[in-house]
């Protein structure tokens, strides 16, 4: 049944596994209805057919509401809070405080709306509502006169707005249980070149109307639909900031309209302090759009006279744009050749310009002479590097230095006179820049900024993510994992190499599955020691895969690899410092043929002795001894035990782990069942360690059935397959909400919902009630034109019991 009323009817002696019922039904309850005294057994039910709306469009939610004034409690909230109780005593009622008046519920964007339902008082007092009109906007949608009170009314209107004002005509309070809006939100494009504003503030702040209201995406322009800015009696101003330089070419600004538009008629908006509007009129405008030709980030908005400056929404249009020189260069890691009096190299990199030490904000090394360095994640085209001096004393240090790009010289700097900040135009590639100072003096840098464009780098598909890595020592703090971590920079002190200790070394990590490795790729060191990886070999699971000996030495070397495996790992054949800054390795992801583990999700089995529960077997544990808590156990001679997949599954192999501290000849005589199906058999005089069985099944249950009068144990079964793909239709929809009229053998209404459509009981997965005439009810999210439903029927007994009811 459909909302009570019969969509489909079964009866029959045959009993089905799968069916489908055609239903022609709106609603949202769905419930299936036992017409014989049985035990009522449903494994899934889907409900498949479209959502749909009532004629008057669905329910609008208010986001904000106001009252001309609150008495006894009665809070504007109540009104649209959703509890439709009309007894003012259970607090579901808005009560002004002064005779006359209005309550307004406002949304966050314009809405067609189509009906309007209110919801009187009844305890007391419903003729206060005989006189009010309903206003959308400032437009009159619907009066309601009359000498007899209502209870509900429900009131057709066709205004587009997003505020809803109940006005009364009375010099009575205004009281309103709930209010109830229906129809269609109007579908707003957003402009693709809108720029984001943030970072607001104002000349001041009245009437709560703070600065951020203007970007908050509300246009709403009721100032009681609380997303108007407004600032005191002053000439007023209002501003925010883009997120980046940009080339702004239009400003759109929204208007109050419930009072006041006339506030809004001199002003002047300015980009980085420069015109770029001036408005001057007697004329008010509820939305205007100006043009604007300006390159900046700074928006904002000044009053010409003294007034309240009140904005509802500020929308800024254009793109961002680029300093010639490109974009700031973040570093990611730094290095100097030596630190003295607290000048980290992090100062130099952390933001702060402060050009006087005592501020903390300059890097200093404690040695004459040196260099400082500052590295990126990845290759970057620099164009123009900025150097701060310090101001506070010393400024001569940065007299003679040069500018190095990965070894290549970008500038050089040669003066007798010392410089506050200087500019150095650079056209080199590269991930490490480094100021050298050519000096018998310490080096201080206060900041180092670097500007231009990171390279394009295009991540090969086939690339496999490595992991798990290992390596035969550290030194200097070369972790293994630097040369996984994505950071191709070949320069030690960008802190993305590896390093063992002095000896024959080597480094391992491996691919996340079995993999067909064809490619492997090594990225040498380049600041110093590209000669330690001239004589090295490549394997794959310990097969070797590449070879290298040779005096030349080079910066990025690919080697043609044939293996499949997991494990990838690099020798030196001599005795050196191995260095790797980074390795990638190509290929693709390969299965074994009997396809891949597939994991149950429930278990069972007839009994439990010993505490050898049916788990034990789906653990992963693989220990053979019963000792180490791996094994299940019966408790009864003979019996089953059975795994569950959440999902069909095509089973190619079964393993299984016998017990071997004692009693391996209990798994002498069994079958390997499927589904109903057998999978394999097993007959034999001498016991097993660990057995692999061959099937070509279709199932989601897997059991292994004894046919010995024997306890059944198992360490571990593993299955290998492939899941079955099934298509989801895209008309089927969601149930929740379930109930039944009774729960046997813990099989509660849940699971007929919750996508495991497995048709064995004790896959976990199937509802059962007690002995009745039972029934089973669950409820659509919406409102829904239900088309069709699906039954799974139970299959590993009673299917009869689905023989007779009504949909």
């Amino acid at each position: 049944m459909v909302d009570g009323h019969q969509c489909a009817s079964y009866h029959s002696r045959s009993a089905f596994s799968v069916k489908t019922f055609h239903c022609n039904r709106v609603g949202r309850s769905v419930m299936i209805r036992s017409r014989a005294r049985t035990y009522l057994t449903l494994c899934e039910v889907q409900v498949f057919g479209a959502y749909t709306t009532r004629r008057s469009g669905r329910k609008l939610s208010f986001n904000k509401c106001f009252q001309t004034s609150t008495g006894w409690n009665g809070v504007c909230k109540r009104a649209m809070d959703g509890n439709k109780s009309q007894s003012y005593w259970k607090h579901s009622c808005s009560h002004t405080k002064s005779p006359s008046g209005f309550w307004q519920g406002s949304f966050t964007r314009p809405a067609r709306i189509k009906e309007v339902v209110i919801y009187n008082r009844l305890d007391c007092c419903s003729n206060r509502l005989n006189n009010f009109d309903i206003i959308v906007d400032g437009q009159v949608c619907a009066r309601h006169r009359s000498s007899t009170f209502f209870s509900v009314k429900r009131f057709k209107c066709d205004k587009v707005g997003q505020n809803v004002i109940i006005r009364t005509n009375l010099k009575k309070w205004l009281t309103l249980c709930e209010v109830e809006v229906f129809g269609e939100y109007i579908k707003q494009k957003k402009r693709a070149d809108m720029l984001p504003l943030s970072h607001c503030s104002q000349s001041s702040v009245g009437w709560s109307g703070v600065c951020s209201r203007a970007i908050d995406g509300n246009t709403n322009q009721y100032y009681w639909g609380y997303s108007c800015t407004h600032t005191k009696l002053q000439k007023g101003w209002w501003m925010a900031k883009t997120q980046k330089l940009a080339h702004i070419k239009e400003i759109k600004i929204f208007n109050r309209l419930d009072c006041c538009s006339n506030r809004l008629t001199n002003f002047v908006v300015t980009v980085d302090g420069h015109a770029c509007v001036s408005y001057n009129s007697r004329s008010v405008f509820r939305v205007k759009t100006f043009r604007c030709n300006r390159v900046g980030r700074i928006v904002k908005i000044s009053s010409r006279k003294r007034t309240y400056l009140t904005l509802c929404e500020v929308q800024v249009f254009g793109s961002y744009t680029k300093r010639s020189t490109g974009n700031k260069l973040s570093f990611n890691k730094c290095f100097q050749t030596s630190t003295g009096w607290n000048g980290v190299c992090k100062r130099a990199m952390d933001g702060n310009k402060s050009q006087s030490y005592w501020k903390h904000s300059c890097s200093h090394t404690k040695s004459p002479s040196g260099f400082w360095q500052g590295s990126f994640t990845r290759p970057a085209r620099i164009k123009e590097v900025v150097i701060y001096n310090r101001l506070d004393c010393c400024s001569n240090r940065l007299n003679n230095f040069d500018i190095i790009v990965d070894g290549q010289v970008c500038a050089r700097h040669r003066s007798s006179t010392f410089f506050s900040v200087k500019r150095f135009k650079c056209d080199k590639v590269g991930q490490n820049v480094i100021i050298r100072t050519n000096l018998k003096k310490w080096l201080t840098l206060c900041e180092v900024e670097v500007f231009g464009e990171y390279i394009k780098q295009k991540k090969r598909a086939d690339m496999l993510p490595l992991s798990h890595c290992s390596q035969s020592s550290v030194g200097w703090s070369g972790v293994c994992s630097r040369a996984i971590d994505g950071n191709t920079n070949q320069y030690y002190w960008g802190y993305s190499c590896t390093h063992t200790k002095l000896q024959k070394g080597w480094w391992m990590a491996k691919t996340q599955k079995l993999a067909h490795i064809k490619e492997i790729k090594i990225f040498n060191r380049l600041d110093c020691c590209s000669n330690r990886l001239t004589n090295f070999v490549v394997t794959v699971d310990g097969h070797a895969c590449a070879s290298y000996n040779s005096r030349s030495v080079f910066k990025v070397k690919t080697f043609r690899c044939n293996r499949v495996g997991r494990i990838v790992k690099i020798f030196s054949r001599k005795r050196t410092y191995l260095t790797l800054c980074e390795v990638q390795v190509f290929g693709t992801y390969t299965k074994r043929s009997t396809g891949n583990k597939l994991s149950f999700n429930k278990c069972f089995q007839t009994s439990t002795g010993w505490n050898g529960v049916c788990k034990r077997a789906m653990d992963g544990n693989k220990s053979q001894d019963y000792k180490k808590h791996s094994c299940s156990h019966t408790k009864s001679p003979s019996g089953f035990w059975q795994g569950s997949f959440t999902r069909p599954a095509r089973i190619k192999e079964v393993v299984i782990y016998n017990r071997l501290d004692c009693c391996s000849n209990r798994l002498n005589n069994f079958d390997i069942i499927v589904d109903g199906q057998v999978c394999a058999r097993h007959r034999s005089s001498t016991f097993f360690s660990v057995k692999r069985f061959k099937c070509d099944k279709v199932g989601q249950n897997v059991i292994i059935r004894t046919n010995l009068k024997k306890w059944l144990t198992l360490c571990e079964v593993e299955v290998f397959g492939e899941y079955i793909k099934q298509k989801k239709r895209a008309d089927m929809l969601p149930l929740s909400h379930c109930s039944q009229s009774s729960v046997g053998w813990s099989g509660v209404c849940s699971r007929a919902i919750d996508g495991n459509t497995n048709q064995y009981y004790w896959g976990y997965s199937c509802t059962h009630t007690k002995l009745q005439k039972g029934w089973w009810m669950a409820k659509t999210q919406k409102l829904a034109h239900i088309k069709e439903i699906k039954i799974f029927n139970r299959l590993d007994c009673c299917s009869n019991r689905l023989t007779n009811f009504v949909v």
